[in-house]
């Protein structure tokens, strides 16, 4: 099962995804994020709503038909994110543990 279109390596995409989120996560882009209250694993809430973003916007633009991520930290599973489709021709959902 192909889930990357037009060249796009599981390594490009994962990369994108942490350049799109990485600094974020870390609270450097946001200002004031270091007052923020820390999110599941540590990170900060509005870092993983921008990995989600990150992942959608990938599916959006045609660079992947379906993603699958999960972010660990600390013993804790802070986030898994499901978008696009495993079998786009049949419009299935990805998921979980696809």
């Amino acid at each position: 099962m192909a889930l990357y279109k037009g060249g796009l390596s599981r390594r490009r995409l994962l990369d994108g995804g942490v350049k799109a989120g990485g600094a974020i996560l870390i609270g450097t882009a946001i200002p004031g994020a270091a007052l923020a209250k820390p999110g599941p694993g540590g990170f900060s809430p509005d870092g993983l709503k921008a990995v989600t973003a990150a992942m959608q916007a990938a599916v959006d633009k045609g660079d992947a038909v379906g993603v699958v991520t999960l972010l660990y930290r600390h013993g804790t599973v802070a986030q898994v994110n499901a978008v696009g489709f495993q079998d786009q021709a049949a419009k299935t959902p990805m998921r979980r543990d696809t």
